[in-house]
């Protein structure tokens, strides 16, 4: 059977979603094929080897000194760790993801898929297009309509050398007909499409924005979150319940980006290709060189994922993701917790 390294990518913070992740790993049935790799810009791994003593024996620990946010050290220590292992493919996941088992079982089994694609993915509830699959996979037509109802009150403004995404208001608040997520999708890969690049070791435009942010979806931030976790709470028995999955072959160059799976090379050669100055994403060379080469993602159509942090994980202020959404009054791994609790009670 294929070895499949799972890198774990954390800072040693959100261990309640870590258990909730590892119990779902453990009943995948093959597990015994999936070695784990924590890798954390935090030293003390006491947490993780307490609680995984006895339950998963393929686990390895890897402390790189680095900021944070700075994703770059850490995906290329994995991606030298699974070369030095001989690991064919990677599933680089974030420490805010939950998988069902179901998941798990159906992207081990679709792993030769990736021999001719780029990635593969299961659907979140963040990204684009995979959280439109999510909403209408999980949520009846009704809670569907109230959650496309509250994008069109997003405004979106200019982020100083991200982009400017004031012109995806005229898909929002300057919006009078109900939400549209084909147009919404089909205007802004034109509109990026547009933007020439004249730098290709950065990959920024003649006013330093970066079209490799492009795919901006409302509910990366912030509308109909508290709406769509108790959602996710109601349907929880329905969530984690198999079903049968298949795969989109999606054309939209910006995959979910906190999960996936990719070949070790294809992972390799990419971060080497595309130099990009990436403010602290390593998915962007990811999409980016999918762009370039007509690579397809592969989304897991109702193969799904709890992304559980949304847009809040980075401030709580009034300008986090450059839109006029308001943040939780409570801290965010309060909030966070809070859900896992419901979601697992």
């Amino acid at each position: 059977m294929t070895k499949l390294l799972l890198f774990y990518l954390t800072n040693n913070d959100r261990f309640f979603v870590f258990e909730k992740f590892m119990n779902e790993l453990q009943k995948c049935q093959y597990k015994d094929n999936i070695d784990l790799l924590i890798v954390s810009s935090e030293s003390n791994f006491d947490q993780y080897q307490q609680y995984l003593q006895h339950k998963y024996n393929n686990v390895s620990y890897a402390y790189i000194p680095c900021p944070k946010s700075d994703y770059l050290p850490k995906v290329r220590y994995a991606i030298e760790y699974a070369k030095k292992n001989h690991y064919k493919y990677i599933m680089k996941c974030d420490n805010d993801i939950i998988i069902p088992v179901y998941t798990f079982n159906y992207l081990y089994e679709s792993l030769p898929l990736l021999d001719l694609n780029l990635t593969l993915s299961p659907t979140l509830s963040t990204g684009i297009p995979s959280v439109e699959y999510f909403i209408e996979q999980l949520f009846t037509k009704e809670e569907q309509y109230a959650i496309r109802e509250q994008f069109n009150k997003c405004e979106f403004f200019e982020q100083g050398g991200i982009f400017d995404y004031r012109f995806l208001n005229q898909y929002t608040i300057h919006n009078t007909e109900s939400w549209n997520y084909h147009n919404y999708f089909d205007n802004q890969r034109n509109i990026m499409n547009s933007y020439p690049i004249l730098d290709p070791t950065t990959g920024r435009t003649v006013n330093g924005y970066h079209p490799a942010y492009r795919g901006i979806h409302p509910i990366r931030h912030g509308w109909g979150n508290d709406l769509i976790n108790d959602y996710i709470v109601q349907h929880r028995d329905d969530f984690f319940k198999e079903k049968d999955c298949s795969i989109i072959y999606d054309d939209s160059p910006y995959l979910c980006n906190m999960c996936f799976i990719i070949s070790t090379e294809n992972y390799d050669k990419l971060l080497n290709i595309e130099q990009l100055t990436i403010d602290g994403c390593d998915e962007v060379p990811l999409n980016r060189y999918a762009w370039k080469y007509n690579l397809k993602h592969l989304i897991v159509n109702n193969g799904l994922a709890i992304h559980i942090a949304y847009n809040w994980r980075w401030f709580l202020n009034k300008v986090d993701g450059y839109s006029n959404i308001d943040k939780p009054i409570i801290s965010l791994l309060e909030y966070e917790n809070n859900f896992i609790n419901a979601l697992y009670s």
